[in-house]
């Protein structure tokens, strides 16, 4: 019994933790993409006010 327990505890445990670390990566693609974002924003508009 304690067995099934613990394997069942495991496979939350894991679950969770590769949920927070697929949410993890989002935040950070996220960030890399809005500086992406920025940086080409930034060099636009350089470009038209030159």
């Amino acid at each position: 019994m304690r067995h099934l327990i613990d394997i069942l505890l495991t496979d939350v445990w894991e679950e969770r933790m590769a949920s927070i670390f697929r949410v993890e990566e989002k935040k950070k693609n996220l960030r890399v993409r809005n500086k992406c974002e920025q940086v080409l924003t930034d060099t636009s508009r350089r470009r038209h006010s030159s």
